[in-house]
C-alpha cells in the first residue's frame, strides 16, 4: 500500500556523501546492501555479511549480475570480522531479534563504527504482523491445541522491537531520530494471503513442532475467509520504525 519501498525510504535518510565505508550487518538477500551500492558515490566500499552462507551466495550472485562491487562474508553480528572504527555507516535492519545476545551484538556494531558514524536500524512494531499471529493462534485453538502450550509463545520479533529497542541502543549510541514506516499490505484473495502465510516463520515453526501443515493452513484459510466476508478486505498490518543513531566521539 505504501508507494515508497522501505529500502528507498531508509536509504533516503542516509547522507551518502563522498567515499563511504558501509556495512550491511545481517544482510539477508541483500536488498539494502545492493541498493546502497547503487547509490553510493564512486570509491565507496559496501560490505554485506550474514550468518547464512546461502544468503551470502545469493547476494554475491545478484551483485555480479548487476555489476555492483560488494564485499561479502559469512559471519555473525556478535563477532564481526572487522577492525575497530572501520565503517562510516552500519545498516542493521530486521535482524537483531535473531541474535543470542542483543547487548553483545550492539556492542560489536558500535565497535566497528568510526566515531561520529551512523547506525541505521529498522525494527518491527510490537506484535508485528499481528493479524497473521491472531489467525494462526485462533486456528490452533479450533484444532484443539492447549493455549498454555509452546505454540502460543510470543513472537520472536518482540525481543527487539519499537518498544524496547531504544533501551538497548542507548547503551552504546545516541539516538538521533526515530520515524515510523507503514508497510501495511492488502491482499486480493485468501489464496494469495495463504501463500504469503505459508512462508512465515510462525507457520514453519508450528509445522516443525508437529502440527499438520495442510490442516493448519486450511483452518487459517477459513478464518481469513470469515474476515473477508465480515470486513470486505484482507489486510496485514506492518508498522516499522527506523532508528538513526550516532556513535559518540
Amino acid at each position: 500500500m505504501n508507494p515508497t519501498s522501505v529500502v528507498e525510504w531508509v536509504l533516503g535518510k542516509i547522507p551518502l556523501e563522498g567515499r563511504s565505508a558501509i556495512l550491511d550487518a545481517g544482510c539477508g538477500l541483500g536488498r539494502f546492501a545492493l541498493a546502497a551500492a547503487e547509490r553510493s558515490p564512486a570509491g565507496s566500499v559496501v560490505t554485506a555479511l550474514d550468518l547464512s552462507a546461502a544468503m551470502v551466495d545469493a547476494v554475491r550472485t545478484e551483485a555480479r549480475g548487476r555489476q555492483l562491487a560488494i564485499e561479502v562474508s559469512v559471519a555473525g553480528i556478535e563477532e564481526l570480522p572487522h577492525p575497530a572504527e572501520t565503517f562510516d555507516v552500519v545498516l542493521c535492519n530486521y535482524v537483531l531479534y535473531h541474535v543470542e545476545s542483543i547487548p553483545k551484538a550492539i556492542g560489536e556494531l558500535a565497535r566497528v563504527l568510526k566515531p561520529g558514524g551512523r547506525l541505521v536500524s529498522v525494527v518491527p512494531a510490537f506484535r508485528w504482523l499481528h493479524e497473521l499471529i491472531d489467525w494462526q493462534d485462533r486456528a490452533l485453538l479450533r484444532l484443539g491445541h492447549d493455549i498454555d502450550g509452546p505454540l502460543f509463545k510470543p513472537t520472536g520479533t518482540d525481543r527487539f522491537c519499537e518498544e524496547n529497542a531504544p533501551r538497548y541502543l542507548r547503551e552504546r549510541f545516541r539516538v538521533m531520530s526515530r520515524e515510523r514506516y507503514d508497510g501495511t499490505m492488502r491482499f486480493p484473495s485468501v489464496e494469495v494471503l495463504l501463500h504469503h502465510y505459508r512462508h512465515t516463520m510462525r507457520f514453519k515453526n508450528a509445522v516443525a513442532a508437529g502440527v499438520d501443515a495442510e490442516v493448519l493452513a486450511a483452518a487459517v484459510g477459513e478464518l481469513m475467509s470469515e474476515t473477508l466476508a465480515r470486513e470486505g478486505h484482507l489486510q496485514v498490518t506492518s508498522q516499522n520504525t527506523c532508528f538513526i543513531c550516532v556513535r559518540e566521539e
